[in-house]
């Protein structure tokens, strides 16, 4: 979280302006810090729930490969041992595709959530703008 007193002297400081802590376009930034903070949550909780179903797919993959191997076993010759090949291949294809797009799905979000970023980001420079506009407009009248 940004701390706003730190903020408000940045801003004296690097700008030559004194703001309010509670400036409204300080609470546009805060905003929208707060904004990018939930969709950073969000994708973050997105990614861990895709991560948690390629481990739950893996796991039953290669249960399901186990059984099937435990089951070629008792059979002899190469029949088994080409079966058993035949489906660790369709296993990590299957696994690969699924790894593919929860990737696309994340890449996806990612991108919306920069956007969302610089959208506030430049609302929040149009908000800045304006302020300064206003102020140099008071100072102009004295």
């Amino acid at each position: 979280m940004i701390d706003r007193e730190q903020l408000v002297a940045d801003i004296a400081k690097v700008h030559g302006m004194r703001i309010d802590a509670d400036d409204p376009i300080l609470t546009a930034a805060l905003l929208n810090q707060r904004l990018m903070d939930q969709a950073i949550d969000r994708l973050e909780s997105a990614v861990r729930v895709s991560a948690d179903r390629i481990t739950v797919a893996a796991a039953q993959q290669v249960d399901g490969a186990k059984e099937i191997a435990a089951s070629f076993v008792t059979r002899a010759g190469e029949w088994s041992a080409e079966r058993l090949r035949t489906v660790v291949e369709e296993a990590t294809s299957t696994l690969l595709v699924q790894v593919r797009q929860n990737a696309a799905r994340a890449e996806r979000a990612s991108r919306i959530a920069v956007c969302v970023a610089w959208v506030m980001g430049g609302l929040g420079t149009i908000g800045l703008a304006g302020l300064a506009g206003f102020v140099l407009a008071g100072l102009g009248h004295h």
